[in-house]
C-alpha cells in the first residue's frame, strides 16, 4: 500500500492510496522520504496550469531510496539514494515509478534526505546560472530555483534587480527594487519562477532588445502570457535541473539559510495550509 498527493485536474489536492505498482522496462522504482513541492505545483493548485488527465500527482523534485529496477537498469540497484525530478509524472508519491533517464544516484554521506532534497532544487546547470555574468538581471519568483542565480547575480552581475512582492526570501535575494509597473528596458537576462499572469505579462516591457527570459520548467506553457512581438528579437529558455555539483556549491553557501526556513511538514500539514516553497516528508515517522 502507497499513496500519492494529487491534484484532480485542478483545485484543491488530495491523498489517495493505491495497493500495487508495476516496474517496467527501465524503470526504477524509489521509496520516497521527502518531496519539492514547487511554484509549479502551486500554479497547479490554483488552476493557473491544468493537468492533462483527470488528475495529477503533485511533486517536481524527490529523494528517497531504490527498491526495485526492471529490464536494461544496471547501473543502479536497490538500497541506493536517488535524486529524482518530475517527467510525466510528479513525485510525490510514497512509492514513485521513474524512468532511469530522470533519476540521478546521489550516495553522498555528507548530507542527509532533506539536504539532498535541497540540493536538488538547487542544482541548475552552472552553463545557464552563468548567463547572467557581466548582464543586468531581473529575478522573480517565490522558487527555491530563482537561489543559484541569485548568488551568481549578487558576486557577477552589472546590475541585479528584484521585485520583492513576488521574489522568495527579499532579505536574502538582495537587489534594486523595482515594480512590475516599470515601462523602462532595465534587464539583458530575466530569471522568472512565478505563475502570476499579471507579473508574466508587465516584465516582458522591461527586457532590453534582445535579451533573455529564463523560466521554471514546467511553467513554460504559460509563456504565452508573455506576448513576444516578432520584433522584440527575445529569447526564452528553460532552467535545467541535474547538475548536481553546483547544487551542492549553492547549497553550502546557504545551508545556514536553508536549514532554517525550509521546515519539513507531513501531507496533512501540507494540505491544509498549502506552503511554499515546501518539502513534503512522505515517509511515516
Amino acid at each position: 500500500m502507497y499513496q500519492r498527493v494529487v491534484v484532480p485536474y485542478c483545485g484543491k489536492p488530495a491523498t489517495k492510496k493505491y495497493s500495487g505498482f508495476i516496474i517496467g522496462r527501465n524503470e526504477v522504482a524509489v521509496d520516497i522520504s521527502y518531496v519539492y513541492m514547487s511554484v509549479a505545483d502551486e500554479a497547479l493548485i490554483n488552476c493557473m496550469l491544468v493537468a492533462q488527465t483527470s488528475e495529477s500527482v503533485l511533486g517536481f523534485a524527490g529523494v528517497g531510496k531504490v527498491i526495485g529496477v526492471g529490464l536494461n537498469v544496471s547501473d543502479v540497484r536497490e538500497g541506493d539514494r536517488v535524486i529524482v525530478y518530475a517527467d510525466n509524472s510528479g513525485v510525490a508519491q510514497s512509492i514513485h515509478i521513474a524512468d532511469r533517464r530522470v533519476l540521478i544516484p546521489f550516495n553522498a554521506k555528507g548530507f542527509n534526505d532533506l539536504e539532498a532534497l535541497i540540493i536538488a532544487v538547487f542544482s541548475v546547470s552552472k552553463d545557464l546560472v552563468e548567463s547572467v555574468k557581466g548582464t543586468n538581471v531581473l529575478i522573480v519568483g517565490k522558487d527555491l530555483s530563482i537561489m543559484p542565480f541569485a548568488l551568481e547575480s549578487q558576486l557577477n552581475s552589472s546590475k541585479m534587480y528584484t521585485v520583492p512582492s513576488h521574489t522568495l526570501w527579499p532579505d536574502i535575494v538582495k537587489g534594486e527594487h523595482i515594480s512590475v509597473y516599470d515601462t523602462s528596458p532595465l534587464y539583458d537576462v530575466a530569471v522568472v519562477a512565478t505563475y502570476d499572469p499579471l507579473v508574466l505579462s508587465l516584465i516582458l516591457r522591461m527586457a532590453k532588445e534582445g535579451a533573455t527570459i529564463i523560466l521554471h520548467p514546467l511553467l513554460m506553457p504559460l509563456a504565452k502570457f508573455m506576448e513576444f512581438k516578432p520584433s522584440s528579437n527575445i529569447s526564452l529558455k528553460s532552467m535545467k535541473f541535474g547538475d548536481i555539483s553546483n547544487g551542492i556549491q549553492v547549497y553550502e553557501k546557504l545551508k545556514e539559510i536553508a536549514n532554517s526556513r525550509i521546515k519539513p511538514l507531513d501531507i496533512s500539514t501540507y494540505l491544509e495550509k498549502l506552503t511554499h516553497p515546501a518539502a513534503v516528508a512522505l515517509q511515516s515517522s
